[in-house]
């Protein structure tokens, strides 16, 4: 299994259905919003057995930076392996872990409905605004699922 770890994030502003304005704690949850052009495709390719393909935006809501992301699963791969690796997985702003874990991704259940799925969001520990400079990347925690 490999993760794709790189991703161009925009940082266009949507109008979320979010949460009331308020210092949120990593990972709490921030809403939904429908996945459109903003988003950008990321994934987890778990070679012969299937993929799990997401589409993910990162944008500031309140002077935090929130994650949304909406993903479904292709291929024999069972969920709990793809859960797991979703668990390991975090979010690093200019190289600083900023999001443990990716679990919180709603399921579009299949490709032809990913593109009108409402992603779910999550605040990140970081704040805003957020730079064209920022760079945004997807690491992962080796377990015994990790090649």
């Amino acid at each position: 299994m490999s993760i794709l770890k790189t991703i161009a994030l925009s940082s266009a502003v949507l109008g979320l259905a979010i949460t009331p304005g308020f210092a949120a704690k990593q990972g709490q949850k921030a809403g939904k919003v429908t996945v459109s052009e903003s988003f950008s495709d990321w994934g987890i390719n778990w070679g012969s057995s299937g993929n799990y393909i997401a589409k993910v935006f990162v944008t500031e809501h309140n002077g935090q930076i929130i994650l949304c992301g909406a993903g479904y699963l292709k291929g024999a791969i069972t969920a709990n392996f793809n859960n797991q690796a979703l668990t390991g997985t975090y979010l690093t702003l200019n190289g600083e872990n900023i999001l443990n874990g990716l679990r919180f991704f709603s399921n579009a259940r299949t490709a032809k409905n990913l593109p009108k799925t409402k992603a779910n969001c999550a605040y990140t520990k970081a704040t805003g605004p957020i730079k064209a400079s920022d760079r945004f990347r997807f690491e992962s925690r080796r377990n015994k699922y990790w090649d």
